[in-house]
């Protein structure tokens, strides 16, 4: 959602490796994305909340573009599994995901 509207932003995917969260958001259905998601700019606050331990809150150390289109967001060191995650550029709330619960996630080796 974006200032409560819906928007076309889609969690594709999210890989934790080496200490990193990594998330990628798409703007299309089928998990490719043109790059920009027009959801919000993506340049400025990127804040994912501990839902279990709401003082816990972590900001993206990077974010970059994959070939797909994806725009991927590094996020360093956290421990939540259960989380809000939101974009907020020139005060305004670009979108939010109100949950992401990663306890039931698949592990891929």
């Amino acid at each position: 959602m974006k200032n409560g509207l819906n928007v076309n932003v889609y969690l594709d995917k999210i890989v934790v490796r080496g200490g990193f969260m990594n998330i990628f958001l798409v703007d299309r259905t089928d998990g490719r994305g043109s790059g920009s998601l027009g959801a919000g700019n993506l340049h400025h606050w990127k804040l994912i909340q501990d839902l279990d331990h709401p003082h816990m809150a972590w900001n993206a150390s990077r974010g970059y573009n994959e070939d797909s289109g994806a725009i991927v967001l590094a996020f360093q060191n956290v421990s939540a599994r259960r989380f809000s995650f939101t974009n907020i550029a020139y005060d305004e709330i670009g979108f939010v995901f109100e949950e992401i619960n990663l306890n039931n996630a698949i592990y891929e080796p």
